[in-house]
């Protein structure tokens, strides 16, 4: 609470006021939840009951299980492909010092400066033109674009906090997959 407003408004306006917001925004999917359980076919505020059965129909439609594996399979293989392609890019952009980094690094963050539309859309362009559009790689590839340089900046913030003498211990301890520079500092920096 801002300093200035602690003695103007009681406490209990405060919990009121978050207290509505959060059912304004929670209302419309508290009202889905609601809705999915009534009998009628379309939502109505006069429900003829409660039931299940649309639960069990879309638990027996083939078609909707086949969407749901490939959701599930598509947030999986993206999940692993953003996340290492975002780790290499974090630590090479962390560790590194090349010609053109700084290039690099905002070529490879610019997709979430482009609206999704027109993202979605210049994908959807090259996909057909590659002959891929509407495959399961196609899916997949577009949404690793979209996700890696998340993951990318996530992974870069979290290396930026790491102690930097991680690395010297770990090469004490017998990690030789971090090569030194003349001076000593694994990354290779002065």
């Amino acid at each position: 609470m801002p300093p200035h407003l602690k003695h103007a408004l009681p406490k209990a306006f405060w919990i009121a006021g978050l207290a509505l917001v959060f059912l304004l925004l929670y209302a419309p999917i508290l009202s889905a939840v609601l809705f999915s359980f009534s009998a009628d076919r379309f939502p109505s505020l006069d429900m003829s009951g409660f039931s299940t059965k649309w639960y069990a129909q879309v638990l027996t439609d083939r078609a909707m299980l086949e969407a749901l594996w490939n959701s599930l399979t598509v947030a999986g293989i993206t999940a692993l492909i953003a996340t290492t392609l975002g780790f290499a890019a974090a630590y090479a952009d962390y560790r590194f010092r090349f010609f053109g980094q700084k290039a690099v690094l905002a070529l490879a963050l610019l997709p979430p400066t482009v609206p999704l539309v027109i993202l979605g859309l210049a994908m959807l362009a090259f996909f057909s033109r590659i002959g891929i559009a509407g495959t399961l790689a196609a899916v997949i590839a577009a949404h690793v674009v979209i996700a890696a340089p998340f993951a990318m900046a996530v992974c870069r913030l979290r290396l930026a906090q790491l102690d930097e003498t991680l690395e010297t211990a770990a090469q004490n301890l017998g990690d030789g997959a971090i090569p030194r520079d003349g001076r000593g500092d694994p990354r290779g920096r002065p």
